[in-house]
């Protein structure tokens, strides 16, 4: 597995880049993305170091990131890996103990590359990202 990025859940992605910003100074922002499938909104952003966040707003009332941002929990949302083979990571994952959320889906700010996400025995989430294979 190799880190892509970390996902940090806001109210809309305006006040999230307002505060990430005044946080750690000027930062590299990505398009936004609005994908339907996991009902939210992301940006991605790319500090002087290299560090890469990703910000998740909600764009439904059932949206997965709405519960966290009610309860004021899970803020620091996710951990995000980019993997050769989704199959064989996700299998590796659930030897250790970890739990699936949902099937795998096209995730839209990946160009529809897989994305699965897992509940790890302490209790924080892992994405994982397939990396399309090499032409």
């Amino acid at each position: 597995m190799r880190f892509h990025h970390v996902g940090l859940v806001c109210r809309d992605l305006a006040e999230g880049k307002a505060g990430l910003e005044a946080m750690l100074g000027l930062l590299e922002w990505s398009q936004s993305y609005e994908d339907p499938i996991q009902q939210v909104c992301a940006q991605f952003a790319t500090d002087a170091a290299g560090m890469r966040y990703e910000l998740i707003a909600p764009t439904t009332e059932k949206s997965p990131v709405r519960a966290p941002l009610q309860q004021g929990k899970n803020i620091l949302n996710h951990l995000a890996y980019i993997v050769p083979c989704l199959e064989e990571q996700a299998a590796s994952l659930r030897q250790q103990g970890c739990l699936p959320t949902g099937e795998p889906q096209p995730g839209i700010a990946f160009a529809g590359a897989r994305i699965q996400f897992f509940v790890s025995p302490m209790r924080w989430l892992v994405e994982l990202i397939e990396q399309p294979p090499k032409v």
